[in-house]
């Protein structure tokens, strides 16, 4: 079951990384078992997923300067290891909503932007794709999830220390039979592992040697 869910995780991460690029016009494409855009990506989404911890990484094109290793199974030339994360996934909890707000228009999104300091990363448009829900709780948090392979992918967590906690609770009255994943490094780990998610395997985050 972990190791489905992980797989499951990983290609969320892949659907919701394609429509964050959709929204700036970039091309995504699958060849045997990685995903690439097509030109730069915004910052801090990469260039190239591998999907499946069994390829070879064929001749990269300059414009790769990001890799997300899914697996962290590959040593790549050329490329330092940024650091290392860990797939993670919530368990399941009884529906709250609190003061959180549903960002689903294009009137409330500043105030979600603003506070994640993603500004010209994610894109209003994001709104249009229905797989999306974005949420935002003032003075607190907020983050964007992503419904597809049967789990809801979190990614942009931003705020207080228990916005973890609160997450798979608001998540729960939208999707109550879906898994919540998403992914952590460091000291945002420790707090989500603190508050009950546990961890399904590492991937690495490589950066290309200038």
């Amino acid at each position: 079951m972990q190791v489905d869910l992980r797989s499951k995780a990983i290609l969320n991460y892949i659907a919701w990384w394609k429509a964050v690029c959709k929204t700036h016009q970039i091309q995504t494409q699958y060849h045997q078992g990685i995903w690439q855009a097509s030109s730069d990506v915004p910052s801090y989404y990469p260039e190239l997923i591998s999907a499946n911890e069994h390829i070879e990484f064929p001749p990269l094109a300059p414009h790769i300067l990001t890799i997300v290793d899914s697996y962290a199974k590959f040593q790549i030339p050329g490329f330092t290891k940024l650091f290392e994360a860990q797939w993670m996934a919530s368990s399941s909890v009884v529906p709250y909503s609190g003061e959180w707000l549903w960002i689903r228009d294009p009137e409330h999104f500043p105030q979600w932007i603003i506070a994640s300091g993603l500004e010209g990363i994610i894109l209003p448009t994001i709104l249009d794709d229905d797989h999306v829900v974005i949420f935002y709780k003032e003075n607190y948090g907020g983050f964007s999830a992503y419904e597809s392979e049967g789990v809801i992918g979190v990614y942009n967590i931003f705020g207080d220390e228990h916005v973890y906690q609160d997450i798979p609770a608001v998540l729960a009255n939208f999707f109550p039979e879906h898994p919540v994943i998403s992914y952590e490094a460091g000291e945002q780990l420790e707090k989500a592992k603190h508050v009950g998610w546990t961890t399904l395997g590492a991937m690495n985050i490589w950066t290309r040697i200038l």
